[in-house]
């Protein structure tokens, strides 16, 4: 009897494995934090600070000042500060997501609630794979037409 690793295929030349570092450890490890998650999404239309901010995320201000630091240590969100004309030029602190930031936002974020909206076809793809019936690199252009 094969053991679960060796019944697995190999994966077609086409899918490439990365390897995991301790960066995307950590990015990966602070956005399952459903606090952080949110103050990252509310960064990539501008989060103005100000005193009423972290209750106006619904966070606690330890909670949002801890994740506010994790998201700006791992360059996924930045601090700007904007002089507004209107009021004087009084400076604002505003935090946007950065370029890596809103590729993590739209590669991890995005294509996650994609991949939860299509789980019934993903069933699907995996019957195909485990079936015996079709080569990996059919399955993958079936995924990559129809999905």
């Amino acid at each position: 009897m094969n053991s679960p690793a060796q019944e697995h295929k190999a994966l077609p030349s086409s899918v490439k494995v990365n390897t995991i570092t301790p960066t995307m450890l950590e990015i990966l490890s602070l956005l399952s934090k459903p606090d952080a998650l949110k103050i990252f999404s509310f960064a990539r239309k501008g989060l103005r600070s100000n005193v009423g901010t972290p209750s106006e995320v619904g966070l606690s201000k330890k909670q949002y000042y801890t994740r506010l630091k994790q998201l700006v240590d791992l360059e996924l969100i930045e601090k700007r500060e904007i002089i507004e004309e209107k009021k004087g030029k009084e400076c604002a602190v505003i935090y946007t997501i950065t370029l890596l930031g809103n590729l993590v936002y739209r590669r991890c974020v995005l294509e996650m609630e994609e991949m939860l909206c299509n789980t019934s076809t993903l069933k699907a793809v995996d019957i195909l794979y485990h079936s015996s019936k079709f080569d990996p690199e059919e399955i993958v252009q079936f995924m990559l037409r129809y999905m």
